[in-house]
């Protein structure tokens, strides 16, 4: 199933929620998807903050058999639009057609008018809680509720899980296809037929076939569709390459397959790559070191640590001598305070401006009270990375994640999240290489992180089954990568074999 087919029709009348409109549009216009706004007339509409979005078509122009997907923002739009009857009979059209239809803030009072209501379950703004259950619905305050084709969620902040539960209902066909995978085993690549794989992202690669008792997998690229030639001619073609480092080139201590191959690829074809981590714990100078020992050389430039990321935005937004509460390792305050005017803070000294926090090995009670109570009488609160697990040699440990989130409970504020899955990082990224997200490739082992943020940055998304994810996930996950590959050198096959 192909993105760019699925058509999207997104209802909007004046005073919508700005964000909750122009958010998930530009998600799905990224993936490839076609959106056209419907209003009660041609022409501009004004959001209440002041944005403005271009109405193609009325609801007399259109049916719901023209689109795949309806979008019903909320604001003051939905109000608006349930008075008209046109707009109505839509929308209750579009539902009875059991394609998928999202729906957030004040989304459902259009629904209400729609009579689509009774026994279905769904989430919206608290304020129309009671509306939504005298019309017969359940209402269920979750940041995602999906019931059969009904997509909701309640305000601006539950937007990243809401258009990517929109990304998985337009890639609905392709699921179903993944989980056929469910029938083969992990088995082997037999890789004289190409790389690996498939593409999860656009459409299925290929044809899988099955040799032996062993189900080994195998792809026929000859097979491939024009989604899938356009997946991968993008891979061929990329400028710049970010790598994951935890889980894509080792884990551990341990290096993983073809990364030493494919940085001389790389290399010889003049193409730019740079490592970002969320990983704050070590700073350039020590991943270089790293990788040394592991024969990978690699220069402190062609490094972004989650740690100098968040550095970078707090040069853009604090004052040059501000002070700085930390909850991390030394390596993050070394990336912090080295070569800037911040000025590192213990509790009770001074009110912070900010308080950044990282994996902490020697986190305590006392930490997060000293970050809690600074946050609430008014620090920043800047988050390194929200990952919950860490990869290591041994299994998954608690990662950075999960110490904001004792800090985000304790203080009642949500942090600014610097690494992946926000686009903060690989934006940061790019501009190092001084490559366009067009024209770049995010390679790595996290559905949740690393393919999350790469979508958001707009960037061609690959991942590789030697960290994290796991194969058995992708049916199940709201996020799907654009090419999925066993590992590095499988993916190095797919670039050199397909020019």
């Amino acid at each position: 199933m192909e993105s760019s087919q699925k058509r999207v029709a997104m209802v909007l009348a004046k005073n919508f929620e700005d964000v909750e409109a122009t958010d998930p549009k530009e998600f799905l216009e990224r993936l490839g998807a076609t959106v056209t706004v419907i209003g009660l007339e041609r022409g501009e509409i004004e959001g209440k903050k002041g944005a403005t979005l271009t109405a193609d078509a009325t609801f007399a122009d259109v049916a719901p058999d023209d689109f795949d997907m309806l979008v019903i923002p909320g604001g003051g739009a939905p109000e608006n639009l349930r008075i008209d009857a046109a707009a109505v009979e839509f929308t209750r059209r579009f539902v009875e057609s059991g394609k998928p239809v999202g729906s957030i803030c004040h989304g459902p009072q259009l629904l209400i008018s729609a009579g689509v209501l009774p026994g279905r379950r769904l989430t919206g703004v608290n304020k129309i809680r009671d509306d939504i259950t005298n019309a017969g619905g359940d209402y269920v305050d979750e940041a995602l509720v999906e019931d059969g084709n009904l997509i909701t969620s309640r305000v601006p902040g539950d937007l990243p899980v809401f258009n990517e539960a929109l990304a998985r209902a337009l890639r609905v066909q392709l699921a179903e296809a993944l989980r056929k995978l469910d029938r083969f085993k992990t088995g082997t690549v037999d890789r004289s037929r190409g790389s690996l794989i498939r593409d999860t992202g656009r459409a299925m690669l290929g044809e899988l076939s099955t040799t032996g008792e062993d189900e080994a997998l195998s792809v026929d690229l000859s097979a491939e569709s024009d989604s899938d030639r356009d997946a991968l001619r993008r891979l061929v073609d990329a400028q710049g390459f970010v790598f994951d480092m935890d889980g894509v080139l080792y884990r551990g201590d341990g290096l993983l397959p073809g990364v030493g191959d494919l940085f001389n690829a790389l290399v010889l074809r003049e193409r730019r790559y740079i490592l970002a981590t969320n990983n704050s714990m070590a700073s350039p100078a020590d991943y270089v070191r790293k990788l040394a020992t592991l024969g990978i050389p690699v220069a402190e430039e062609e490094i972004l640590t989650a740690g100098i990321a968040t550095r970078d935005y707090l040069i853009d937004t604090l004052a040059p001598d501000a002070g700085i509460y930390v909850v991390g390792m030394p390596a993050l305050r070394e990336q912090l305070f080295s070569d800037t005017g911040f000025r590192p803070l213990q509790y009770g000294e001074e009110q912070p401006a900010a308080v950044v926090v990282g994996l902490d090995l020697e986190f305590t009670y006392a930490k997060l009270r000293a970050a809690s109570e600074a946050i609430r009488n008014g620090a920043r609160f800047i988050a390194t990375n929200t990952d919950a697990t860490l990869p290591t040699e041994n299994g998954l440990v608690p990662g950075a994640g999960s110490i904001v989130a004792a800090v985000t409970i304790a203080s009642g504020v949500q942090p600014k999240v610097i690494g992946k899955p926000e686009p903060f990082v690989l934006e940061k990224a790019l501009q190092h290489i001084g490559v366009t997200a067009a024209r770049s490739v995010m390679i790595g082992d996290r559905l949740d992180t690393d393919i999350a943020a790469g979508h958001r940055a707009g960037m061609l998304t690959v991942l590789v089954l030697t960290g994290v994810s796991t194969r058995e996930e992708i049916p199940r996950s709201a996020i799907l990568p654009d090419l999925v590959f066993t590992d590095l050198p499988a993916m190095l096959e797919a670039i050199v074999g397909n020019r």
